[in-house]
């Protein structure tokens, strides 16, 4: 009976190998998942020591030169030009595709100023929004939570304090990258004012294309219907600073500008390559100038000839496709290129391994009197053991050379890098059926999934993916993204021959390092999936249709946690509608409890970021709940959607920082609005934030927590008194010394006035309770820290205090 009862624990335990739709993970599965995703997020960088953002762990380390000082350099002019800018403006943004050019410019900005300024006492800091700078970088998940660092974070009065401080920073996109952006130059200039206070200079660079348009175009349009003046303007400088002429004038003293100018003519032929941005042009003339000078005029004079191209063709159409190691080496090249080379190496060996190939091969077979008679015997060739034996060999066949890359990583290309194209051609037009097994077997041997690939190849291998999806929709679009979410999430069992309870310290430690590494495969796992779906939004109606049918997919299966993530992620898609889809979550009966506070989230955070549409899409929210039923019940969406305000309104949930607190115009995104719209928006926050039905939307939302012993109005009541409390001291601040702008005064004015004419009596009786009760709260504060002499803590809870009392007159 023993033996039967352990069998039947181990088989409870078993996980299945069998990849079926039947299999997919079920909600509690998907829970653990995304709650690993959303909030173990690892060590914050900056985090805020406490819920107001009083001081900050200081998010930068020390700032070691990278540069090459004895290459490449700008005339000091420009670094003249450069260093004048940022002594004004506290702030520059530098743009080049050659990192030792912007490391050597950077350090010769800091070099100026020191010696023009005389300043003997400073720091040179680095903060790195993403790790270290690196274009072959592990594509490591994302696990630093940078919500609460802006520009104005370095603003805070423990940061940096008394030195002078030069601090160096890449842009990605993320809230500091927002934080440029600012509303108006009176705004600009109070930045530049508190950097100057705090002594701080910042030297920014930009690579990603994306962001560099978007500082090129100044401004973010906005579209909402009560802030549509409202534009948010990059008034820092950008420089961008050009590649070719520097390296060009390098390397040819007197005819540098004539190949600047023949290069610029030759790119717009495509005689560089079809399509090449001016990131690929960087590298392939970078690439040759490592072989010598003589190399890169010698292929400029060659781009001269009028019959180039057609010349690239015939070179193509000669090179060993009909041999097939050869073959299989054309494909990796042109397919994968810029990858390391030990991973050319690894789909090498993938794809040739147990591979053979006949041969013609004739055999001697002697007769008496030594008379020769040869024989057709053909012979088998192992593909893997030829490409092992003969490398090099087959490598040069292809017209296949190393290349260094300007990271200093060796890759594989051809000879002529412009082969590419034209080999990509050949194989999708005559060798299509070879091209589609290769891919077949990359995509098969779960290569997808593997942690330590590099980003030139998961690029690669996205990239091709998406190309070869038109080819059988079916197959490479819908069934593929079955296939990896499968995979994800069935890979992720644990067998035990033990109970839990029955394992020793040693074991659970085991456990736990198992969970944490499948959890981290999982998330990278998740995040190429959005990769590729990115690829696949941004290529044809064909594959957009074929992500629309996943996620629908994906919500039949009431995976919505999973569904959530997707179109959050993905919401920057016209394609898709997150909104929409929240809602359908919603108002599914399967969606309950920790399924409704994600969603409840996930509209917070789609409101707070899109600054420009937040009250475009608070007024879609609002609609949800119009139409209510005859018997007056609610839905769960309903439900759902009148609490939002609560997550919304606030400033604790997104951690507000206290530095910003009567800051005019305000930086918290509720507040995003013009004076003249005030009373409007008031009106539409205060109505929704004492909405009727809050009481009966937080029983339906939340009835199974509520118990006979919890007073919801009381609950309420609370969290309305705290908000209104929130928002007195968001709009006038916490130092009762600094003066108020007349702006901010008429929207205060308006905001007292709206506050007497939405809110009832009996409600305001509740409130003056609520603020009463508070006030007391607060003085114990008061008291606590004043005998720690914590001041910065003193004056925030008599701030408060003040808060509460001002807003308790307001209804005698």
């Amino acid at each position: 009976m023993e033996d039967e009862k352990n069998k039947q624990d181990e088989s409870n335990e078993a996980s299945t190998d069998k990849e079926d739709v039947n299999n997919l993970p079920k909600p509690t599965a998907q829970n653990r998942f995304l709650q690993f995703i959303r909030d173990n997020k690892g060590t914050t960088i900056g985090e805020q020591t406490n819920y107001y953002g009083i001081g900050i762990k200081d998010p930068t380390a020390i700032w070691e030169f990278a540069g090459t000082k004895a290459i490449y350099g700008i005339e000091k002019k420009e670094i003249k030009q450069y260093a004048d800018c940022l002594i004004e403006n506290r702030l520059v943004v530098l743009h080049c595709e050659d990192k030792g050019i912007i490391q050597n410019t950077i350090e010769d900005i800091v070099d100026y100023i020191i010696k023009r300024e005389g300043i003997n006492d400073f720091q040179k800091r680095l903060f790195s929004i993403q790790g270290k700078d690196d274009d072959v970088d592990k594509d490591k998940p994302f696990k630093e939570n940078q919500e609460s660092i802006t520009l104005s974070t370095f603003s805070q009065e423990n940061f940096n304090k008394g030195k002078v401080c030069f601090i160096q920073t890449k842009l990605i996109q993320s809230e500091f990258f927002k934080s440029l952006f600012i509303e108006e130059e009176e705004s600009f200039d109070s930045t530049k004012a508190e950097l100057r206070r705090k002594n701080i200079f910042f030297i920014c660079y930009v690579r990603d294309k994306s962001l560099l348009n978007t500082i090129i175009n100044k401004r973010h349009a906005s579209f909402s219907k009560k802030n549509d003046s409202i534009e948010r303007i990059f008034f820092f400088s950008l420089f961008s600073i050009p590649f070719l002429p520097i390296i060009l004038q390098f390397h040819f003293k007197k005819r540098w500008r004539e190949f600047h100018d023949i290069i610029l003519t030759q790119k717009e032929q495509g005689f560089w390559g079809k399509n090449k941005t001016e990131s690929d042009l960087y590298e392939v003339i970078s690439g040759y100038l490592k072989e010598g000078i003589s190399s890169l005029e010698r292929e400029i004079e060659r781009r001269r000839n009028n019959d180039f191209h057609s010349e690239l063709i015939g070179k193509a159409e000669k090179l060993p496709f009909d041999q097939k190691t050869h073959q299989h080496i054309l494909f990796i090249t042109a397919f994968f290129p810029e990858i390391t080379t030990t991973e050319y190496k690894l789909i090498a060996k993938l794809l040739l391994n147990g591979k053979t190939t006949e041969i013609a091969n004739q055999i001697d077979h002697q007769k008496a009197g030594n008379e020769k008679n040869l024989v057709n015997e053909p012979k088998i060739i192992n593909l893997f053991e030829e490409w092992e034996n003969n490398g090099d060999e087959i490598l040069s066949s292809c017209q296949v050379i190393s290349y260094e890359h300007s990271s200093g990583r060796k890759y594989f290309d051809f000879k002529e890098p412009e082969l590419k194209d034209e080999v990509r051609t050949i194989f999708q037009k005559r060798h299509f059926l070879f091209f589609e097994e290769q891919f077949q077997q990359i995509i098969g041997s779960g290569i997808f999934f593997e942690t330590n690939i590099s980003k030139p190849f998961l690029q690669n291998l996205l990239q091709n993916i998406t190309n070869i999806i038109p080819f059988d929709p079916d197959l490479y679009g819908l069934n593929l993204l079955h296939w990896i979410f499968i995979r994800i999430f069935t890979d992720n069992k644990i067998q035990l021959k033990k109970k839990l309870e029955e394992l020793n310290e040693e074991e659970i430690e085991v456990v736990n390092n198992y969970i944490e590494k499948k959890a981290f495969e999982s998330e990278i796992g998740f995040n190429r999936l959005l990769d590729l779906m990115r690829l696949m939004l941004d290529k044809s109606e064909l594959l957009r249709q074929q992500v629309q049918d996943f996620i629908e997919f994906l919500f039949q299966k009431e995976l919505f946690l999973v569904v959530l993530r997707i179109v959050e992620d993905l919401q920057d898609f016209s394609h898709i509608n997150a909104m929409v889809w929240i809602k359908r979550i919603l108002n599914q009966k399967g969606a309950k409890g920790e399924i409704h506070y994600e969603c409840i989230k996930s509209l917070y955070r789609i409101s707070k970021l899109n600054t420009y549409e937040t009250f475009d899409i608070l007024e879609k929210i609002q609609k949800w709940w119009l139409h209510k039923p005859s018997n007056g019940s609610l839905s769960l969406c309903q439900a759902n959607s009148i609490l939002l305000i609560l997550f919304l309104a606030n400033p604790l949930y997104g951690r507000f920082p206290l530095i910003n607190y009567g800051k005019w115009p305000s930086k918290f995104f509720l507040f995003n609005f013009k004076e003249e719209n005030a009373k409007d928006v008031w009106k539409f926050l205060i109505q929704w934030l004492f909405h009727p039905d809050m009481v009966k939307a937080y029983k339906v939302a939340d009835n199974q927590r509520i118990t006979s012993d919890i007073n919801v109005e009381e609950v309420l009541t609370k969290a309305q008194a705290f908000i209104l409390e929130s928002w007195y001291l968001i709009l006038n601040g916490t130092n009762e010394n600094v003066e108020l702008k007349p702006l901010q005064k008429n929207v205060i004015d308006e905001f007292y006035n709206t506050l007497l004419e939405e809110i009832t009596h009996v409600q305001q009786i509740m409130l003056k309770q609520q603020w009463a009760l508070m006030t007391r709260e607060y003085m114990q504060e008061v008291s606590k820290y004043k005998r720690k002499t914590d001041y910065q803590f003193t004056l925030l809870f008599l701030a408060k205090v003040k808060a509460c009392r001002t807003l308790y007159l307001k209804f005698n």
